[in-house]
């Protein structure tokens, strides 16, 4: 799904407007939905048990200290 959005082009820098994405924002919202009541804190992505919530955090503190780093 990352790859997919990455190669979305964003029209007159406004997001809202990326049309391939109204198709699948159903299906995006059902399957977050999944792994939420899943309890995605105990989902392990590895075999050193790296929940899949640790792996979401890591990827967005990584983003946030990036942008302020660009700043």
């Amino acid at each position: 799904m990352e790859k997919y959005i990455k190669d979305k082009a964003i029209i007159d820098n406004n997001p809202n407007k990326v049309k391939d994405l109204e198709g699948v924002s159903k299906a995006i919202w059902e399957f977050l939905s999944t792994v939420y009541n899943s309890h995605w804190d105990g989902l392990y992505m590895n075999d050193s048990k790296t929940s899949l919530r640790n792996k979401v955090k890591t990827k967005f503190i990584l983003q946030i200290q990036q942008q302020r780093h660009q700043e």
